[in-house]
């Protein structure tokens, strides 16, 4: 038995043609013993590899020894069996009884399995296909079993060692992507309720082994551009040139083209399969961010020293960092106009991946100091102004929350997806005031998308009203532009930006003032700061109503002095005006206010996402 290769094709498509009902009824022996028969190689001669191999060497043939061709061809029938049947929506306890013949037979069934999976990665006599194979059955497992009970075996040994030994030798770290993608599915199985009975929440928290973070960065900077790369296949969005720029203006110059229409989109069903299942990489990145203290080194360590998977020095790819920033801007760009479940849950993760990175202040000023070449979407009208080749990587990390806030107003506004955002514009800003760093940025971009932001919720209370925690997202991005107006001589890098930044107060001074009616239509108790207790912090709803009469108060002086120069006035006498005042005596703002970095605490639950990297896991390994 298990003596001839598998063909695997022709026995997924068997196992695949089966229905839920015939696999617990009619096909169920069948199946079960099918099972048991392949588990029972492959764990049979998991100590006999170098036997096998010895044979092998012994007959002279080259090839491999018997015991270890049944091993191979019983490991592949069980990765074919678990991802066609685990893919029937059966029940942990059908799983369990299919598999094991009886419920009393579980434990020592999959004990066995989770047995024999340790045992040859950790074998090392075992070939390298060999041991690659049991990690994505491992995976396979862990995928297709998501939080249903059978998942429960995974974590009754520890497999980390093993994992982490495949990521660190050379002969195995190109197997470094399903290494960390299994580690982050194995800590997410039932995360909130067994945390302290899981495993490997404790070794990745407890983690400083440099190498095994270094690795797992590079692999998931390589999935990273992998992804971003199946956007631009779709529409070439190459930053212009001067070569191109100069061209297109002499093609504008035919006759015949004279009358040419303006630039359109790409249809966006073309991107309505965007993106690839290696962004499912998203997940272990977060958590290592969310648990690891070390990965934050990591990451900061790579923008000087990008290695390989197998050496040390540096090559010529980009830090997982520049490949993460381009991919978010992907994401935030296409969310919400594919409008898919899954794309709106892997821009969901990614802007929470970004907001654990700007609530580290260290790493965040690091990135305003440290620059580079980020591509960044530009894929939908309209398209951000061009930048340099080479800038802060903050700046790339603004701009994808600019593409968040303008491409995503929709009557389904993710709500928490705009919260996170606007709570990474706030802790940006809030560093940038503290480290007193001027930021080379084209600043009036992010003001414009945050007063669309609030024209957009006060123009459509009757239908955010029902969305839940709309009127927290108004009241956060109010308190952050405040927070704006107190340190804006501070942020901004020329006269000019923070003239253009009283302009777009004073010209949204409209928005500003529906504000107060719009929370109130939400049916928020917006207390008087007055009436609070001395010593006692403001609500968020006392702060948001502070931030309102801040910002009037700003608009209404400036406001008066344009007035005082008449009423017909044209931008650029307005722009005078206001550059004469600032000039003069500064932005007029609270002198008493100290700036307030963000107390929202962020939510550090995955649990919504973990069925999308289970999903995609499961399609990487069919197409493996």
């Amino acid at each position: 038995m298990f003596a001839l290769d598998v063909d695997s094709v022709w026995l997924a498509n068997r196992l695949n043609a089966l229905s839920r009902e015939e696999c617990v009824h009619e096909q169920k022996v069948l199946l079960g013993q099918m099972f048991r028969h392949a588990l029972t190689f492959f764990t049979q001669s998991t100590d006999g590899d170098g036997a096998g191999a010895g044979a092998s060497a012994e007959s002279g043939s080259g090839g491999e020894g018997e015991e270890q061709r049944r091993k191979r061809n019983a490991l592949e029938t069980l990765v074919v069996f678990f991802h066609a049947v685990l893919q029937k929506d059966l029940a942990g306890w059908e799983i369990m009884d299919l598999l094991s013949g009886t419920m009393s037979e579980s434990d020592l069934i999959f004990g066995r399995l989770v047995e024999g999976i340790e045992s040859t990665l950790e074998n090392p006599e075992a070939p390298v296909a060999l041991k690659h194979r049991t990690l994505q059955l491992a995976l396979v497992f862990a995928c297709g079993i998501g939080q249903l009970s059978p998942g429960a075996y995974l974590l009754r040994r520890d497999l980390f060692p093993s994992i982490v030994m495949l990521i660190k030798l050379p002969e195995t770290t190109p197997f470094t992507f399903e290494s960390i993608l299994l580690i982050s599915v194995l800590l997410n199985y039932h995360k909130s309720e067994a945390a302290n009975l899981n495993p490997y929440l404790r070794r990745v928290r407890g983690s400083v082994d440099h190498t095994f973070l270094s690795k797992a960065c590079w692999a998931l900077g390589y999935a990273f551009d992998t992804v971003s790369k199946k956007y631009q296949e779709i529409q070439d969005d190459t930053p212009p040139s001067l070569a191109s720029t100069f061209g297109s203006f002499l093609t504008a110059l035919r006759p015949d083209r004279a009358l040419s229409s303006t630039p359109v989109e790409t249809p966006k069903e073309l991107f309505k399969d965007q993106p690839i299942e290696a962004a499912a990489g998203l997940l272990p990145l977060y958590e290592l961010l969310q648990l690891n203290p070390v990965f934050t080194s990591v990451i900061v360590e790579s923008l000087t020293t990008e290695g390989g998977p197998s050496s040390s020095g540096p090559t010529n790819r980009p830090p997982m960092i520049f490949s993460f920033v381009s991919l978010a801007s992907y994401l935030f760009t296409h969310a919400s106009s594919v409008g898919t479940p899954r794309s709106l849950s892997y821009a969901n993760l990614t802007m929470r991946i970004i907001a654990l990175m700007t609530s580290d202040e260290p790493m965040t000023a690091k990135f305003a100091r440290e620059s580079g070449n980020i591509r960044i979407c530009r894929q939908r009208l309209p398209r951000l102004p061009e930048s340099p080749t080479s800038r802060p990587i903050l700046c790339s990390i603004l701009d994808c929350l600019v593409l968040w806030l303008r491409h995503n107003l929709h009557k389904k506004l993710e709500v928490s997806s705009y919260r996170s955002c606007i709570y990474s514009v706030h802790s940006i800003l809030w560093m940038l005031g503290r480290q007193r760093i001027r930021l080379e940025y084209h600043w009036e971009e992010l003001w414009k998308s945050i007063f669309l932001l609030l024209e957009f919720t006060s123009s459509r209370v009757d239908n955010v009203k029902v969305l839940g925690r709309v009127d927290e997202l108004i009241e956060e991005t109010l308190i952050a532009l405040e927070l704006a107006t107190l340190l804006a001589e501070r942020l901004v890098p020329t006269p000019e930006a923070l003239h253009q930044f009283v302009y777009e107060l004073v010209r949204s001074k409209d928005i500003v003032d529906r504000q107060l009616s719009t929370l109130t239509a939400l049916e928020v108790m917006i207390p008087s700061p007055s009436t609070q207790p001395r010593g006692v912090p403001l609500t968020i709803q006392a702060q948001a109503l502070r931030a309102i009469k801040t910002i009037q108060g700003i608009i209404t002086y400036y406001e008066g002095k344009i007035n005082e120069k008449g009423t017909e006035m044209e931008i650029g006498d307005v722009m005078n005006v206001i550059a004469t005042e600032v000039e003069r005596d500064g932005l007029q703002t609270a002198p008493d206010r100290e700036p307030e970095g963000p107390t929202r605490r962020l939510d550090s639950s995955s649990e919504g996402f973990v069925k999308w990297a289970c999903r995609d896991g499961l399609a990487l390994l069919s197409s493996a």
